[in-house]
């Protein structure tokens, strides 16, 4: 008999995965909160009032930046409020919704590719 013994959603798409007791599904949208942000690179242009899909490559991601591995990311639905975490105990906590809060996580997980990888295994 197949069992499930834990739930992860990506909160923020290329970020670490944020273990979860529940995880609603539904054939129209899948896994609820999954992927739903991504942090753009700083060369990728992009237009909010005619959003285009972009490949994978103008965002963060894990495979590229393996740095961010060591970042843990929480994330409250309710409020958008995204928590960052590093090895350190270094903590970013924003309002991913806002374009302030955007542009916070993006320059604290910028900081994070910036130091050695040495440096952010705790």
């Amino acid at each position: 008999m197949t069992s499930v013994v834990s739930l992860y959603r990506y909160p923020i798409k290329g970020l670490s995965p944020e273990m979860v007791t529940t995880l609603p599904v539904t054939r129209a949208h899948g896994v609820a909160h999954d992927r739903e942000f991504a942090l753009a690179l700083g060369t990728t242009a992009f237009d909010p009032e005619n959003p285009e899909p972009l490949e994978k490559g103008h965002f963060l991601m894990l495979r590229a930046n393996e740095q961010l591995a060591g970042l843990g990311v929480k994330l409250d639905c309710a409020t958008g409020s995204v928590r960052i975490e590093t090895p350190d105990g270094s903590v970013v906590a924003e309002n991913i919704t806002t374009e302030e809060g955007a542009a916070r996580i993006e320059v604290s997980s910028m900081a994070t590719l910036e130091r050695p990888a040495k440096d952010l295994q705790g």
